[in-house]
């Protein structure tokens, strides 16, 4: 009875019957396309969430372009120095490029409690004359020793002595020495741990857990009109990358 009673229902009113088989449709597509929308972007998320994340990590290079002088400092004695006795400071000028390092200036200077002995400061084994004073730290400005012109691949031995005007460890504040040049003018100090170079750097980086792989890529900014080719210059400052073969 119930059956023929909704026949007969849609069947008196087609509109009506066709408007609600319409919406019935409409509504149950909306609902699917809500449901594979969220399906769909749950598993783009996650296989997001698993890809690879490439990192732009970038090094700064910190090493001199040309003159790269190398300054190791030491002392002849070690431990603590009472009140009155004298230690030898060494200091080891290292060129181990090959181009010659051009002015080349060393400074030096007793920290705290020590003072430097007058007249004991030495130049490969000659004393150092015409300064009354520290040589490695001359005058209010602090003027260090110019040494000039150091060839590749030598190496220069300065030294002085201290003298403890109270008890003083001779530990690496004992004294603060650097070395600069016209390649590299920002003074470099001594005992600086030796720098990473840019491929071991990325060998390193790529044996971290977790990361797929480290590849080298470097640039250089340079000044205004300095690139030319076939007797024309490019206006303007220029910029040199480097790819490493696998980039």
């Amino acid at each position: 009875m119930l059956a023929k009673y909704v026949v007969a229902d849609l069947v008196r009113n087609p509109r009506r019957t066709l408007s609600t088989a319409v919406g019935v449709a409409l509504g149950v597509g909306l609902f699917c396309a809500v449901l594979f929308f969220v399906d769909g972007l749950s598993a783009s998320m996650t296989q997001r969430a698993v890809a690879p994340l490439p990192i732009d990590a970038q090094r700064i290079v910190t090493e001199p372009v040309g003159g790269a002088v190398t300054l190791t400092q030491t002392f002849a004695t070690t431990g603590r120095l009472r009140p009155g006795a004298q230690s030898r400071v060494d200091l080891e000028l290292r060129n181990p490029s090959a181009t010659a390092a051009n002015e080349v200036t060393v400074r030096s200077r007793p920290g705290p409690g020590l003072r430097f002995v007058a007249g004991s400061a030495r130049n490969e084994g000659g004393a150092v004359v015409g300064v009354a004073d520290n040589p490695f730290a001359h005058g209010l400005g602090r003027i260090g020793l110019n040494l000039g012109v150091v060839d590749p691949g030598t190496t220069r031995h300065l030294s002085y002595l201290v003298e403890a005007e109270r008890s003083r460890t001779l530990d690496a504040t004992a004294v603060t020495s650097s070395s600069s040049s016209r390649e590299s003018v920002s003074p470099v100090p001594a005992n600086r741990p030796q720098v990473t170079r840019l491929a071991e750097l990325a060998r390193l980086v790529a044996h971290v857990p977790g990361v797929a792989s480290a590849k080298q890529l470097s640039f250089g900014d340079l000044g205004s009109d300095t690139m030319a080719a076939g007797g024309v210059v490019a206006p303007g400052p220029a910029k040199i990358l480097g790819f490493d073969e696998s980039y």
